[in-house]
């Protein structure tokens, strides 16, 4: 049986799984909109200006790829919403319960980039919200002495509140 492994799915996680790829498509598309062209070249000015610019390249599809999900999970349009909050306003009564259930849960997130600024060796890490300027004492060992000054790292987490 080496080398002949099958890796078995069920039924309901294939559901949740396509449910998933449609809806990330659609909000892609969504948040492609020429309606909302003027805010993405905004959020991405942000977003961007907020990197080192030696370590950016445009051309990266990794960075604009993160650029483009804060832009639909986080950055807020002129009308105080994220896209993702738009796009459920729109498209809620057309929702399947999967697509609903997993809309609701990312609406619910938040995704945050940190800079950190200083670094306490095997003691704490000062870290800084890049969209947020408020800095943050992270007590932990492990991470003092694995992270450097200047470093950035991503936290996606459930949205607290």
């Amino acid at each position: 049986m080496s080398g002949n492994k099958r890796i078995l799915y069920s039924q309901e996680q294939a559901r949740w799984r396509r449910a998933g790829l449609e809806l990330r498509r659609s909000l892609g598309r969504f948040a492609d909109r020429s309606h909302f062209s003027w805010e993405a070249a905004r959020a991405q000015d942000i977003y961007l200006g907020c990197i080192d610019q030696r370590l950016l390249d445009r051309e990266d599809y990794f960075i604009m790829e993160r650029c483009f999900e804060w832009f639909i999970f986080d950055y807020r349009l002129n009308s105080g919403r994220t896209i993702i909050e738009t796009y459920c306003d729109e498209y809620h009564q057309s929702l399947s319960g999967q697509e609903a259930a997993l809309l609701q849960n990312w609406a619910d997130s938040c995704y945050s980039l940190y800079e950190v600024t200083e670094v306490l060796p095997e003691e704490d890490l000062i870290i800084k919200d890049i969209f947020n300027p408020v800095e943050i004492k992270v007590s932990d060992v492990n991470a003092s002495l694995s992270i450097e000054t200047g470093q950035y790292f991503v936290d996606e987490s459930p949205a607290s509140g």
